[in-house]
């Protein structure tokens, strides 16, 4: 957690009265092709998941922080559905978008981390995990679910060993963008 913290410049907190119930964490980068909100993470206590504290916590990060790429990587199916409710057009990296390429080997560069980048499949592959699986609820009902599952399982993406997808927005295609 220190490391992310250190890596991000906010952190948004989400309270209910005394209590911090989810926070997120947020990085602006300046890469060769634009300005990058770059998306650590998200955490909201369980007891409290399912009511959208986690897309208020994003959408505020958005709102306040102009940038030309949002970005961020998972390996939960869920994150990138509640992201696309502010994002509907974020998509997996595409290893043929030279932007994406630019976007990606920049955040390597400015976190240190180029060397557990796969450039070719758009996997973070950190150097020391035993990965994660099973600890978020996977909503198997949910068709949104099944589309993102089916992108990871293409990329054969490997839980089991930590490996997180890179996913990217465009911001400069949204209507909204000022662009």
């Amino acid at each position: 957690m220190q490391k992310r913290l250190l890596g991000s410049d906010y952190c948004v907190l989400a309270r209910l009265g005394e209590e911090t119930v989810g926070y997120g964490l947020f990085a602006l980068v300046e890469t060769r092709a634009g300005r990058v909100l770059y998306g650590h993470g998200r955490m909201v206590q369980k007891g409290f998941q399912g009511r959208g504290i986690g897309s208020e916590i994003s959408r505020l990060a958005v709102r306040s922080l102009f940038s030309d790429y949002f970005v961020t990587r998972t390996q939960n199916p869920v994150v990138i559905i509640s992201l696309r409710n502010i994002y509907p057009l974020l998509g997996p990296y595409l290893p043929t978008n030279p932007d994406h390429r630019v976007v990606l080997e920049d955040l390597g560069r400015y976190f240190g981390e180029e060397e557990m980048i796969d450039f070719d499949r758009g996997i973070f592959r950190p150097k020391q995990s035993k990965g994660r699986i099973g600890d978020y609820e996977v909503r198997d009902y949910d068709t949104r679910v099944s589309e993102i599952e089916q992108i990871l399982k293409e990329r054969r993406l490997k839980r089991n060993y930590g490996e997180r997808l890179y996913f990217i927005a465009d911001n400069r295609l949204r209507p909204d963008s000022g662009w």
